[in-house]
């Protein structure tokens, strides 16, 4: 605990508002788990209020839009898999301490989703902008976002067939 208060949570206390929202997608994902391990309330609120509202590039809104695209879409596909992953990490440690994350914004989340396995699986949707080819190996972050929302009734076919080509070599 002590290490985890001095050492790292000073250094990402106040985000990174100048980086692209990946950057912000882990610290909101770091904070959550150290708040839940320092058993740190007020901390934990603050990663949500931050997951929710986050200025700049930093909350869940401002990183996946309204149709799906994520804002590092025209960067490159490696980057927005980052984002969209720490995303749901985060999400899923809220979830598991009684907060919803995952349902925010009419399931935002699982739009970054799908937008990001179309364009991962050589579809190109409307776009906001030209949408970067490079970088398209897919992640293994793909799996729990797919199971979370299909067993709460959402259909993912994008997601599905992301999640089905790696989830052989998927980290366990």
């Amino acid at each position: 605990s002590n290490m985890l208060m001095t050492a790292y949570y000073p250094v990402f206390r106040f985000y990174f508002p100048n980086a692209n929202g990946n950057w912000d997608g882990a610290i909101m994902h770091s904070i959550m788990a150290i708040a839940v391990f320092t058993d740190n309330r007020k901390m934990f609120n603050n990663a949500v209020n931050h997951f929710l509202y986050g200025p700049v590039n930093g909350s869940l809104f401002k990183y996946i839009y309204p149709n799906g695209q994520c804002q590092e879409t025209t960067r490159d596909q490696g980057h927005v898999q980052l984002g969209l992953g720490e995303f749901a990490g985060a999400a899923q440690i809220a979830f598991t301490q009684g907060r919803d994350l995952l349902s925010a914004g009419n399931n935002r989340l699982a739009m970054g989703y799908e937008f990001t396995s179309r364009v991962l699986l050589d579809e190109l949707p409307q776009s906001y902008g030209p949408v970067s080819q490079r970088a398209k190996s897919l992640r293994d972050c793909f799996e729990y976002v797919y199971r979370h929302y299909t067993a709460n009734g959402i259909n993912m076919p994008y997601t599905k067939r992301t999640a089905d080509s790696v989830r052989q070599r998927a980290s366990r």
